[in-house]
Formats: C-alpha cells, structure tokens, sequence
C-alpha cells in the first residue's frame, strides 16, 4: 500500500498547513509560516514565470523570464526552491517523507495537495529534501517529485455537491480521444498557439485515436463540444491545446477560448464583439439561469434575442454537466488553465470539470510561453510547447496518467540537475502542470442559485504567449 499525506493550507493573518498521513500511527502537523517571510521567495517566483508587468512588452516579459528569472539557470532555481522548502515543509515532516519512502523500497509515495491561495502557483514538486543514499555513505539532495506522485486535491464543497460521477475508466479498450487544438477565434490577440508541423503531429494523433468530432486548427464551438460529448459514441478523453483567458484575475471566470461569436449565449459577458469565451461558469450553470442571462446579455451587450444562438436546444434549461458531460480524462494545455487555488474560495476550469464528470484533470499553474516565443527569444531549436503536450496525452492514454506524467517529469528534472539546459527539460514549463484528481463520489443536484454577470475588462485578453 502507498503511503499517502495531505497538505491542506490556508492564508488567514499568516499561512497555516496541516499534513495529514493516511496512517493513524503518524500524528497530524500542523505548521504555520509568517506572510512577511513566505511573500520573500513568492515575488521571486512570480517574477520568474510569465505574469505581465505594468506596460511590459511581449520582447521584455520573455527575456525577463528566459534569461533574468529563476527558471533561466539551475543555480537560481535550486536557490529559490530550497528557501521554499525550509518554509513550507517542516523538519518533522521531511523526515516522515523520507521515512515513508525509503520503507516504500525507495518507490514514490502520494502527496494529496490542497494549497493555500498564496503558495497556489509553486510547483510543490520541486522542492528539495535531504535524503540518506542507500549504501549509508552519506546524503542526497532529492527533490519532493523524486520521492511523491503530487495530486491536488479536489474541495469537498465540490465532492458533496458533484453534478456527475465520473465513468469508469476501461484500461482493456482503446481510448478515444476528442482531440481540440488550437480552435479557429475571432477573439482578439489569439494567434495560433503551435505552428502547422505541430498541428500535423496531431491531426495524426487524431486520425489514429481520435474522435471523429475532434478538430486540429479548425473551427470548434461549444455547440461542438456538447455534440460530441453527448453522442452515442462518446470520447473517453477530452485534449484541448489552446488559449485560456480570464476576467478580473478571477479563477471561475477563467474561459476556454473556441470558436464561438459574441451571440452564442454563455455565463460570461465579453466586450469582444465577435467572440465569447467558454468559461468554468459556463461549464457548470449551463443554461439554468437563461431568462435572466438573456436579459443581461441583450441590456449590456445590445444583441436582439433572435440572434442569439444556443449550445444546446435552443431555449431549453441544462445545467452544464448535462450539455457537456466530461469524459474520465481531460488535459488542458492553455495558459493558467488551472488557477483554481489561486482565488479564496476554490474555483476555476479544473473544478468545473471534475464536477461534469472528469475523474483526472491535467492544468496549467501559469502562463505557458509558445513554441514560438522559445523558438525567437529563448533560440530554442525545436518546438518544447508540443513536446510536452504530446507527454501530456500519453500520459492520459495510459492506465495511471498521474504516475505518468510524474515519469515524465522526473525524467526532465533529472536530466535539467544534470545540466541539460534543453528547453524541453526547463522547469519554466513541465512544472507549470498541476494534476486534480476527483474519485466517485455520490451525485448531487446542481442548484440554481443566483448569480451575477460578469462583463471582461479590456484586460480580458489572451496572453501572447499562449
């Protein structure tokens, strides 16, 4: 049996986490941090990912985070990740970890992470902790994804008010994968995330695996979306590689950008006038609340209701889970797909999906730079955006994509210690990827409550760099 911990967090007046082990015979830590101390290490990983400075050009945002920040050199990111750990994980529980796993014949045990919003977006996997070497000759720095699988934890808010429990994955079929990449928009600012070659890898992907509703570089709306996963042959996967915008930072306003134009109906307002992002509130509202969403979109936005276009039957009251029922598995490689934690009650498109059905959800913590962006200004020679979403994919086609992925990963972050600085092994990248893993539990009804329409600022607009 793996031994399991859960890290839970919280920011209040300072940041408080409790480590709770699967097994009665470890007691439960409860550890708190000072905001001042923890805030230190956090700005240098927030300067070290892609988060756009007040008037910071494209050019100066990525040479900022390829050759000043923290990611830009082995040296750095040790340096910043050791000050990390000694904050977050205490002594007692380094050595519980280590303890764990060297009983467990120095294979990897699980991390259930549930973190607090300030440490939402610190890739917990790289954190380092001593470890003694086998033949007692003394000690190795490892890091926390060498000796854990790391999952993040699913709220149980959402667990006792699921809209669907997820289907049973059936490792003897072949899976069917709906495969969306790079979807044709109209928003504004959104050019293609890969180049055509790339999207030639995935189309034949697709033509081998894929379903037949799965579309590469052409148009894909949310009425697409609700056809295939409704259809009498359903995909046991769901691919998406795209952008993912988001209104006023907030993580349940995050929004899949498709092909949809500004008169499809959708939770989210947009100043767009030609695009409608799908977002985490599309995916769980539906059309519950369509007279008063009506309303709203023909005052604030001027459209006429003969206009309007419907993700489903046309007028018909569905609640998201029921116009898009998700498969067992979903990646989304998009910019900051996964930003649930960051916000102070848990929310965003990773949440959403496992509330519709999806047992295992692959995200992003942050903005992911392009093959594009790495290709001109990192003088990378070869496409790392694609590369690691095609591990990604075969990490969900596989029967336990969290061990996957952290395969994956491990292998990357051995070959980065080892002074490969390949993009492809740069933790600027693999790390950004977070795993949600929601299990069976029982199904509740989705209320209709009140809610508030939220039109995008001018801010609401997709990152250049994916």
């Amino acid at each position: 049996m793996v031994s399991t911990v859960t890290v839970r967090g919280i920011d209040l007046d300072r940041s408080y986490f409790s480590w709770v082990w699967s097994e009665d015979s470890r007691p439960t830590r409860v550890h708190v941090v000072d905001a001042e101390t923890l805030a230190v290490p956090l700005q240098v990983l927030r300067d070290a990912i892609p988060i756009r400075r007040p008037s910071e050009t494209d050019i100066d945002l990525l040479k900022r985070v390829f050759v000043e920040g923290a990611f830009a050199s082995l040296g750095a990111e040790i340096v910043l990740f050791a000050a990390l750990s000694e904050l977050l994980i205490p002594v007692d529980v380094r050595s519980e970890i280590v303890n764990a796993y060297i009983d467990g014949d120095r294979q990897p045990l699980r991390v259930q992470l549930m973190p607090s919003p300030s440490t939402a977006q610190v890739p917990w996997e790289l954190l380092p902790i001593e470890v003694p070497r086998a033949d007692g000759t003394g000690f190795d720095t490892r890091r926390l994804l060498h000796l854990a699988d790391i999952v993040h934890l699913v709220p149980e808010g959402v667990d006792a008010g699921r809209g669907r429990a997820p289907e049973v994955w059936n490792s003897e079929s072949e899976p069917k994968t709906l495969y969306v990449v790079d979807p044709r928009t109209n928003l504004r600012g959104a050019p293609s995330v890969m180049s055509s070659e790339c999207h030639d890898l995935f189309r034949t992907r697709a033509g081998a695996s894929g379903h037949e509703r799965s579309r590469v570089a052409g148009e894909f709306t949310r009425k697409n979306l609700h056809q295939a996963l409704t259809s009498a042959d359903r995909p046991t996967r769901f691919f998406y590689v795209g952008h993912v915008v988001s209104v006023d930072d907030s993580p349940g306003m995050a929004a899949l950008v498709l092909s949809d134009p500004s008169e499809m109906f959708g939770v989210t307002g947009t100043e767009d006038r030609f695009a409608r992002p799908m977002s985490a509130m599309d995916f769980l509202e539906g059309t519950l609340n369509a007279q008063r969403r009506l309303l709203q979109l023909l005052e604030l936005e001027g459209l006429d209701r003969s206009e309007v276009e419907w993700p489903g039957d046309r007028g018909a009251r569905q609640s998201g889970t029921e116009l898009w029922p998700m498969p067992s598995r979903v990646a989304l490689v998009a910019c900051n797909s996964g930003a649930d934690y960051q916000g102070p009650e848990p929310f965003g498109l990773a949440l959403a999906l496992i509330n519709a059905g999806a047992e295992v959800v692959t995200a992003t913590k942050w903005t992911l730079p392009t093959d594009r962006a790495f290709r001109e200004v990192g003088g990378a020679d070869d496409f790392p955006l694609t590369a690691i979403a095609l591990a990604v994919d075969d990490a969900h086609a596989s029967n336990d994509p969290v061990r996957a992925l952290a395969t994956d990963q491990r292998r990357r972050l051995d070959l980065w210690e080892q002074g490969d600085t390949d993009f492809n092994n740069s933790p600027l990248l693999w790390s950004a990827f977070s795993t949600y893993y929601g299990g069976s539990r029982q199904v509740s009804s989705l209320v209709d409550a009140p809610s508030t329409q939220v039109v995008a600022s001018k801010e609401m607009q997709p990152e250049v760099i994916s």
